[in-house]
């Protein structure tokens, strides 16, 4: 595409390639692919591209564990979405929102980002993403109380005495 002179359909091959490149764990090379897709967006002015790309670009920076630059491509991905009325990229940007909180120890922020995720599911006709979101939210750890967790007692003390004898028959017991 790139010697034809299509930068449209160049961007959708680089956003494309960025999602195996993460997966596969070469991350920084998926975040080249994706720069290389949001220029191209927004140069050929494909705003709804852009949005998608800029949700790729979010999930590859969580996966490299630069939370801040995650939030705010999520933001922008959402921005957009919002703005051409796309519910189900923006449900998707919602939940990847959620994970990158998630993944940043703010379980309180991540399930209210994964309960709008639900939501805006909701409003884009899907209905099985919404109950998956929705149990995602419900899976996402508890807030911290500050109280600590009591220990359990232990199974015995020093004071309960020594164990007793095996039953005849047990494994290890040399008995008749």
């Amino acid at each position: 595409t790139r010697l034809i002179g299509d930068r449209h359909s160049e961007a959708g091959v680089w956003n494309n390639l960025a999602i195996p490149l993460r997966k596969s764990g070469r991350v920084d090379e998926a975040l080249d692919a994706l720069r290389a897709a949001l220029d191209l967006y927004r140069e050929t002015g494909d705003r709804p591209r852009e949005g998608r790309a800029r949700h790729n670009y979010a999930v590859a920076l969580n996966a490299r564990g630069r939370t801040a630059e995650a939030v705010t491509a999520c933001l922008d991905s959402l921005d957009i979405c919002e703005e051409f009325e796309d519910w189900h990229g923006a449900a998707r940007t919602l939940y990847a929102l959620g994970v990158v909180h998630e993944t940043a120890g703010d379980a309180e922020r991540a399930r209210a980002r994964m309960t709008q995720a639900a939501e805006a599911y909701e409003r884009a006709g899907s209905p099985e993403e919404a109950e998956q979101a929705r149990r995602a939210a419900r899976l996402t750890g508890p807030a911290p109380t500050g109280t600590p967790t009591p220990a359990a007692p232990p199974a015995r003390t020093a004071g309960s005495g020594p164990p007793g004898p095996r039953p005849p028959g047990a494994p290890g017991n040399a008995g008749p």
